[in-house]
């Protein structure tokens, strides 16, 4: 916990690992500020950007997401002139793509298309969670297209908005087809194992990567198959028999605080956050806000 903010020398060791990874393996790779608040950060945002840009700002596979998901801020005072700081501290040191976020979780892309950020290589970003935003948050995306911006979805998923929950995979084929007539770039949520529907990976998978078909969830099937261009199976393969039981001590009992392990030992059990203090192994909870509060 804490992040950048506390401890930017471990922070920034850590991106810098996966930003020299996906350099050599020649791929994208968006370095982003993922923060709801960072109004209130202005300052070492800027830094932070100055740092990066510096860094990587030549690498022309390495883009730039600045503001990841404003929540209720007002666009115009505060997410907008947030954009313009730290766009001109990039701009010092890189062209590359950067990447915005708007109200509403990211959300409100026509919104920001009435009052666009001036300069050249700047797009917006849109979030959805398939089983949650539908056929009315396509037609703000169609809106802002219509204005003049450009589109980036940086985090979709096939569930609910807390990340968890139902997976619509219907819905998520609509909207990658959507994207696809658009010609607008997307990033999945998430390559992770954390025990919830919207992750790629069975909890424990390898770490290194290579993942075999028996490591994937059913949403980790559906996205390498359409990152492939290939049909999902229909049959799913038998989790791998090392994943199905977690090592003696590596997640949290019934009893104990499941927030540092971020797992349950038991199978039917999920970590839910209560605060930033506590997270209990639950069958299930009702989160407390619909859109961004659910398991950890």
């Amino acid at each position: 916990a804490g992040g950048y903010l506390t401890d930017p020398e471990t922070e920034v060791a850590k991106l810098e690992a996966v930003v020299d990874a996906a350099i050599a393996a020649d791929i994208y790779v968006i370095i982003d500020w993922h923060d709801h608040n960072a109004n209130d950060h202005v300052e070492a945002a800027k830094g932070f950007f100055t740092q990066m840009s510096l860094k990587y700002g030549q690498y022309p596979n390495v883009m730039f997401e600045i503001f990841n998901e404003p929540i209720l801020q007002n666009w115009t005072e505060t997410i907008k002139p947030y954009h313009e700081e730290v766009v001109e501290v990039i701009r010092q040191n890189s062209n590359n793509l950067i990447i915005m976020g708007t109200r509403v979780w990211s959300q409100d892309v026509d919104g920001a298309a009435e009052d666009p950020v001036a300069g050249v290589n700047l797009a917006y970003t849109i979030h959805f969670y398939a089983n949650t935003h539908k056929q009315e948050l396509r037609e703000k995306v169609v809106k802002a297209l219509e204005a003049g911006i450009a589109i980036f979805a940086t985090e979709w998923g096939t569930c609910d908005a807390s990340g968890d929950g139902t997976l619509n995979l219907e819905e998520t084929t609509t909207w990658l087809d959507f994207f696809a007539a658009h010609n607008i770039s997307d990033a999945n949520w998430a390559v992770s194992d954390k025990q919830e529907a919207c992750s790629a990976l069975l909890p424990g998978a390898d770490g290194e990567g290579h993942w075999e078909d028996c490591e994937l969830t059913e949403s980790g099937h559906f996205v390498r198959a359409s990152l492939r261009g290939e049909t999902m199976p229909t049959t799913l393969p038998t989790p791998c028999p090392r994943l199905t039981t977690p090592p003696p001590g590596q997640c949290a009992t019934s009893t104990e605080s499941c927030a540092e392990k971020r797992c349950c030992e038991d199978i039917g059990s999920k970590c839910y956050e209560k605060n930033e203090f506590w997270a209990s192994c639950k069958a299930s909870c009702t989160p407390g806000h619909p859109n961004r509060q659910g398991a950890v």
